[in-house]
């Protein structure tokens, strides 16, 4: 009888237990959920695209999306021999177009997507391995409110980086729990990892690497790992498929892999490239200064004490961790560190300290629990000290998301793309349209490809030597200066700085 009931209270306990789990599991979900709406997919489309790479991945789209040459990357009716990287961003953007037509949202939501993917594998390691999902959430929710992870170039834009986090960061817990477990799959979804990071970003797909080898033998991994016959046919598979795309992309056009080698591997990463020329190149605290002044604030305040946390905590299943992710890290900074910079290059090192934070926040709310002998209040102090970082980071993070405005110096810039974005219905009525623009004008000829489809001729115009009668629109200072000194026109004004100029002739003497 008492054997019966003792059974029944510890059912009802487990079947309690399972209940609470699940609904905390769908509590955290949903709140996940609605955060990354918001600070990922909500304004997506409001700026219209930025210049040079993002106005360069787009047009590669469009091309790609009206030629139907899937393999090879054009610009211009050519193929790309500075667009270098292989082809999946591209891919992804013209699946994207055929969704959502061509226009801002369908060029950035791949970005925005794998951002998505990034936060939910981060949540899936924590839930897999900790079976707490609040640990999951909390780490979903630092990547999600770190200033530099939603700025320029990353999530939020149609650039490469945003992908090569997901497979960078996906590389990173698939080994681990290669390591750990030895099973198939695991190693399967590292190899595909590495092959998909890859081909959004070529070189840079192996930027976890070196980390990873350094810390299979600093942890005595090394025999074990070298002697799997798995991990020499995940290095074939990856050879074959990389190996092949590159050797077909050169016989589809030949000089592409010379391209690569000086523009994407050594002369690059040393800055002696003949088309790039960085600043910062000896810079070698270039990335931990911007984290700390603006990039990682004001998560990067609390960053020194939880490392401390963690190198004395133990917990031994964060602590192994804790130490892996590290290596990683420390090795993957010392590498973009040594060579040319760019202010996006950061990038892959917010899953990593999203990570190291939400450790960091485990090992405080342990330490508190065992000095004060109560979880509640362990769990509360706990939470006092992450609610005012949170909400500060939330904070900074507006003016991305929420409070999305363009800079006024931006006006000669964008200010085109702004007129021929929200006037393509006027513009039809158009036979020509000429694009007065001085420099580089990729994020333009964007747009300018969507008012010709739309049935209007439109074409970049040297504003020095006009053809009269004409239109032209123009936003630079500089350009529309020549034009009212040198031609007889009339104009009307748009938003953001730009000029739509009938010109009637040159003036007399000119």
């Amino acid at each position: 009888m008492i054997v019966n009931k003792t059974k029944k209270n510890l059912t009802f306990i487990r079947n309690t237990h399972s209940n609470t789990h699940k609904i905390n599991t769908i509590a955290a979900l949903l709140i996940l959920s609605v955060v990354a709406f918001y600070q990922l997919f909500y304004n997506l489309d409001k700026l219209p695209l930025r210049v040079w790479d993002e106005g360069k991945n787009a047009v590669s789209a469009y091309e790609m999306y009206t030629n139907g040459n899937y393999f090879v990357r054009y610009y211009e009716g050519q193929p790309d021999h500075w667009g270098f990287k292989p082809p999946f961003l591209t891919w992804n953007q013209v699946i994207s177009m055929k969704l959502f037509g061509i226009n801002e949202f369908a060029v950035r939501f791949p970005s925005a997507l794998y951002a998505l993917f990034t936060v939910m594998l981060l949540f899936y390691f924590f839930f897999s391995e900790f079976k707490k999902p609040f640990l999951g959430l909390l780490a979903s929710l630092i990547l999600l409110t770190s200033f530099g992870y939603l700025e320029h170039h990353i999530a939020r834009t149609g650039d490469h980086d945003s992908i090569l986090v997901f497979f960078l960061t996906s590389q990173l817990i698939f080994f681990y729990k290669y390591i750990n477990t030895s099973k198939n799959v695991y190693l399967i979804f590292f190899t595909i990892a590495l092959v998909f990071a890859s081909l959004t970003k070529g070189i840079a797909g192996l930027f976890f690497v070196p980390g990873i080898g350094i810390y299979v033998v600093l942890s005595a991994n090394i025999k074990r790992v070298t002697s799997d016959r798995r991990i020499y046919f995940c290095i074939l598979a990856y050879l074959i498929f990389i190996g092949g795309y590159y050797a077909l992309r050169e016989i589809s056009a030949p000089g592409y892999v010379r391209a690569v080698w000086e523009n994407e591997l050594l002369p690059r990463y040393t800055n002696t490239a003949s088309n790039y020329k960085y600043e910062h190149s000896s810079d070698y605290l270039f990335y931990i200064r911007n984290l700390w002044d603006k990039r990682l604030v004001p998560w990067v305040y609390i960053l020194p004490f939880m490392l401390l946390l963690l190198s004395l905590s133990k917990h031994k299943k964060a602590k192994l961790f804790y130490w892996y992710v590290l290596t990683v890290g420390i090795s993957f900074l010392a590498i973009i560190s040594g060579g040319s910079k760019g202010t996006w290059y950061d990038a892959p090192i917010f899953p990593l300290i999203a990570i190291y934070l939400t450790l960091g926040f485990l090992q405080l709310n342990i330490l508190l629990e065992k000095i004060l002998s109560r979880k509640d209040i362990a769990t509360i102090i706990t939470l006092l000290v992450l609610a005012p970082i949170l909400f500060k980071s939330i904070q900074n993070t507006k003016k991305l998301t929420f409070e999305i405005e363009e800079k006024t110096w931006n006006y000669e810039t964008q200010g085109i793309s702004y007129f021929l974005r929200d006037h393509l219905k006027e513009l039809s009525n158009l036979k020509e349209l000429g694009i007065a623009y001085n420099g580089y004008h990729s994020h333009i000829r964007f747009y300018s490809n969507v008012v010709s489809d739309n049935g209007t001729n439109t074409y970049f115009a040297n504003y020095k030597e006009l053809d009269a009668p004409s239109i032209v629109i123009a936003s630079q200072k500089e350009v529309k200066d020549f034009i009212e000194e040198h031609y007889i026109f009339t104009k009307e004004k748009k938003e953001f700085g730009t000029y739509v100029y009938s010109i009637e002739s040159r003036k007399q003497g000119e």
